[in-house]
């Protein structure tokens, strides 16, 4: 019975909250950007140095290097 099916699983608790899930879906969406744009980089040549850099209240998501050059990458 498909009804008892969907009772019986196991939501995670953000999905009774709703400002949770919206935290959540922008979370995803924003580490699957990082990785295409970790791909990007990688294909072009960039060697990735760090993922989510952090220095005190500031963070950038992805430190690349190529031919001498550093990148900083800040996805918004």
């Amino acid at each position: 019975n498909l009804d008892q099916t969907l009772n019986n699983l196991k939501y995670p608790t953000y999905f009774n909250r709703p400002h949770l899930m919206v935290e959540h879906y922008y979370g995803e969406i924003g580490k699957r950007g990082e990785f295409l744009a970790a791909i990007h980089l990688k294909k072009a040549g960039y060697k990735i140095l760090c993922h989510n850099f952090r220095a005190k209240r500031r963070e950038i998501n992805i430190v690349a290097y190529k031919d001498g050059r550093l990148v900083f990458v800040d996805l918004t």
